[in-house]
């Protein structure tokens, strides 16, 4: 199947092997470090004796947070489909995806109401299998307004206290920056720029993915790289 098939790609990128030199034991001889050893011998200097190379898996060192847009705009349709649905149903693949992998994806939801309150909710915690966030599915609903940006701020300051070498941020929105309390217009969209630059100074990978087709309107002044979805 393609779930199978995208599975095994996945497992081939961030299961790599790399070759380890100078071991103790191994599969192969580490030439430089036998040659290096036959040399100590003949000068009568202590040898350390690890002259073999081996293999080891070397997993991609990698954090990712996935934010889910939970406004009441993905309450829409788009082709006979909810947006809410298509996001979640898309987050779930990254679980079918990875499973196997030794992997700490976070995944948040987030809505508001005005800028007094901006929800971040967990949908899975780092430290949480996926079956966690299979359950919390039935549960999630649509509700609120579209202000992104303080959620992505909250994701950056969370990814930045991870030691992962990469750091990745995906966002799944459906619409453009809304509130009740004038977030609407150039101020939604610069705020949501902003954020992404400050993400983006700290080395966190930032891509947004939409379902409208409309998205690509005001998409480009909002984030650096984006995708607009089937």
């Amino acid at each position: 199947t393609a779930i199978a098939k995208s599975k095994q790609q996945l497992l081939q990128i961030c299961n790599q092997r790399k070759w380890r030199n100078q071991q103790a034991d191994g599969s192969e001889i580490d030439i430089d470090a036998f040659v290096r050893h036959l040399s100590d011998l003949r000068n009568k200097v202590p040898s350390s004796g690890r002259f073999y190379a081996n293999q080891f898996l070397r997993n991609r060192d990698f954090q990712v947070l996935v934010l889910v847009d939970l406004s009441l705009s993905t309450d829409s349709y788009v082709e006979n489909l909810r947006v809410l649905d298509v996001e979640l149903e898309s987050v779930g693949l990254i679980g079918l995806l990875s499973g196997g992998l030794r992997e700490n994806t976070i995944v948040a939801g987030t809505y508001s109401e005005t800028r007094n309150f901006c929800a971040f909710e967990y949908l899975k915690h780092g430290h949480e299998d996926w079956n966690m966030f299979y359950k919390r599915v039935p549960g999630v609903l649509p509700r609120g307004y579209t202000r992104l940006a303080p959620a992505i701020r909250h994701a950056t300051r969370l990814l930045s206290q991870s030691d992962a070498k990469n750091k990745i941020l995906l966002i799944l929105t459906d619409g453009k920056p809304t509130d009740y309390d004038g977030y609407e217009g150039r101020y939604g969209i610069e705020d949501i720029r902003k954020a992404c630059l400050e993400a983006q100074s700290r080395q966190i990978l930032t891509k947004a993915f939409a379902i409208e087709k409309t998205a690509r309107h005001y998409f480009p002044q909002m984030f650096g790289s984006f995708e607009i979805l089937p």
